[in-house]
């Protein structure tokens, strides 16, 4: 089962969310938020160069995000696209919530395709007028079904835990055939990067990933007297879509909404 199926199906479960958060309008863009998610985030080759702190990428963020800069509109729209080129896209259709189009990277295909377990970040993409929505999904694959119900991420200094009740919703004991003809068994528990409070507790995950030398994903089943756990590395993929990702959902964030509708009017 691909990826971008998997995250169609939980349209459903998100259009609740979206009836709260789809209200809000977009910000214009900013040029210095842009120029930082390109000089920071993004990169054409395997993640090489060390991303900045995610302390100074905040105080960007925030600085450019108060000051409300519009910036060079030609230059976003140059940088969204190329970002945008670099991901795998699919669009799809809620009753509730009209066309969405589903941004994920081809990096975490390949991992799929490999049988690795691994972490992939996502974006939904709703129209011009409203903010994309961040998010990410933990993919367990092995040839015995676990019954996931929690993911711990071990970076250099934190661990991050994820119980049940923190994902949108998990899809259980899906078959996938792997690269070479071996059929496996994929969970994949789903969560919003960014919640209604506007808190992106998340995204510093992300960027922690990132920024350490080695990253260890856990993922248990836990909600029982019986449990159970698999630990494994995060393959290096991980790191370049992580990249890949982030850098568009920052030039699309901070960009205007003439910009996004060219943007997404070139992909169709």
């Amino acid at each position: 089962m691909k990826k971008q199926a998997a995250i169609k199906c939980f349209l459903v479960s998100l259009s609740l969310v979206l009836l709260v958060s789809c209200g809000n309008t977009s910000s214009t863009g900013t040029e210095n938020t842009n120029s930082q998610a390109k000089e920071n985030i993004s990169s054409s080759q395997a993640v090489e160069q060390k991303v900045e702190k995610k302390e100074e990428v905040y105080e960007k963020f925030r600085k450019a995000e108060k000051e409300n800069v519009i910036g060079d509109e030609e230059q976003q729209l140059v940088e969204l696209s190329e970002a945008l080129e670099k991901l795998q896209l699919e669009y799809a259709k809620d009753e509730e919530i009209g066309d969405v189009l589903a941004i994920t990277s081809p990096y975490c295909n390949k991992n799929e395709e490999s049988g690795q377990s691994c972490v992939a970040p996502f974006i939904y993409i709703f129209g011009p007028s409203v903010d994309p929505m961040l998010g990410m999904g933990f993919m367990y694959i092995d040839s015995q079904y676990l019954g996931v119900d929690t993911v711990e991420i071990d970076t250099d200094e934190h661990r991050y835990t994820y119980n049940s009740d923190t994902f949108l919703d998990i899809v259980k004991n899906k078959t996938v055939i792997n690269s070479e003809n071996v059929e496996k068994s994929e969970e994949m528990a789903i969560r919003i990067a960014v919640d209604q409070d506007d808190l992106d507790k998340d995204i510093d995950v992300l960027i922690d990933m990132l920024e350490s030398d080695a990253v260890s994903l856990r993922f248990g089943k836990y909600n029982t007297a019986k449990p159970d756990l698999v630990e494994c590395p995060m393959p290096e993929n991980d790191r370049q879509a992580i990249v890949d990702v982030l850098n568009a959902y920052y030039l699309y964030l901070n960009t205007t909404q003439a910009v996004r509708a060219k943007a997404l009017a070139e992909l169709t």
